[in-house]
């Protein structure tokens, strides 16, 4: 097992038009932006792949809880997104001498919408990593 403990940052753009799409790529739009800031408790099982013990394949769960959400041009003051999200991620590690790589994808369980449950929000994100072994 591998336990983590992570601030992240991540953001979403959403709109009540689909025609914003076109026109934010192209004209400007009015789609609003919202970021949101986790700390995330992953729980990760790492397995050797085959014999090296230097690259691994790591699967587990992770919980988020939201310490803040920021939305552009909220008309509310109330939050619309709930207050923590249950992901799971996969990946691979690569544990080099003394620079560690990494890649993996964290797909959401929970349904973010804190406003209603006609449309579920769920996150998806790709985290990048590099570190040092001292």
């Amino acid at each position: 097992m591998h336990p983590e403990v992570n601030f992240v940052q991540s953001s979403s753009e959403f709109s009540n038009d689909a025609n914003d799409i076109y026109y934010d790529l192209f004209l400007g739009g009015s789609k609003k932006k919202s970021k949101l800031y986790f700390l995330e408790v992953p729980l990760l099982l790492n397995i050797n792949v085959e014999q090296s013990k230097r690259v691994k394949l790591q699967i587990g769960p992770a919980y988020g809880g939201l310490l803040k959400q920021t939305v552009d041009s909220l008309k509310s003051n109330g939050n619309i997104y709930k207050n923590g999200e249950w992901a799971a991620i996969g990946g691979l590690w690569i544990q080099l001498p003394f620079v560690n790589l990494g890649a993996r994808y964290k797909f959401g369980l929970t349904n973010l919408n804190g406003i209603d449950s006609r449309q579920p929000w769920k996150s998806q994100s790709i985290q990048v990593f590099v570190g040092i072994t001292f």
